[in-house]
């Protein structure tokens, strides 16, 4: 087995490690906003959503990318939050 031999299966394994990892969380976090897309105005909906979040966040040893991701979903369903809330306060 020559050296270029081994630096392509190095390469290889990175590339797999590399999307695995990320595979993994992208899955997870789609998850995550798929479960919680159906935005509720009760406290037990958002403790829910701040315990899977975090949960989540340690998973993958509260990487940075991983944080972005879930705080992007949760400025999402914030967002739609309020948007349910000013519908509501405009329909009375």
């Amino acid at each position: 087995m020559t050296n270029k031999d081994i630096d392509m299966i190095q390469e290889n394994i990175r590339r797999d490690s590399f999307k695995n990892e990320y595979w993994g969380l992208y899955q997870d976090v789609w998850n995550f906003h798929k479960k919680y897309s159906k935005v509720q105005t009760d406290d037990a909906y958002w403790e829910a959503v701040v315990d899977e979040s975090g949960q989540i966040a340690k998973k993958y040893d509260n990487h940075k990318f991983a944080i972005a991701l879930l705080l992007a979903v949760i400025d999402e369903l914030e967002r739609i939050y309020k948007e349910m809330m000013k519908n509501a306060d405009t329909a009375v």
